[in-house]
């Protein structure tokens, strides 16, 4: 089952996220440059479909971090399954720390005109 991922990238204090950094960097989540939706000084976004659970990615986050973290603030990834409107996140820094997070959507009642 399909698995869309919305990457965000954040460079660590003055680093630039050059072409050739960000082509180092698209291997470890098996995306390509077709996949990054963004992609400004500091910061790039990506956006892609796989068959990775979160899991791996989180493992792939990790590895992304431990080879090029020093130059790497966060990886950000949003998630939803394929079949699901709601999605999750997690963020993840260069210094080991992870947050999770569960989405939730609230309905509130609207006033009509």
């Amino acid at each position: 089952m399909n698995v869309y991922y919305n990457v965000e990238i954040q460079m660590a204090m003055k680093n630039v996220l050059t072409d050739e950094l960000l082509r180092k960097i698209l291997p470890y989540f098996d995306a390509d440059e077709t996949d990054v939706d963004e992609h400004e000084k500091y910061r790039a976004v990506l956006f892609f479909k796989s068959q990775e659970k979160p899991s791996a990615m989180h493992d792939y986050v990790r590895d992304a971090l431990n080879d090029l973290g020093q130059q790497i603030h966060y990886i950000d990834v949003i998630y939803r399954w394929e079949t699901e409107m709601n999605p999750d996140r997690f963020v993840i820094w260069s210094d080991g720390t992870e947050k999770e997070y569960v989405g939730k959507i609230n309905f509130e009642e609207a006033t009509v005109r």
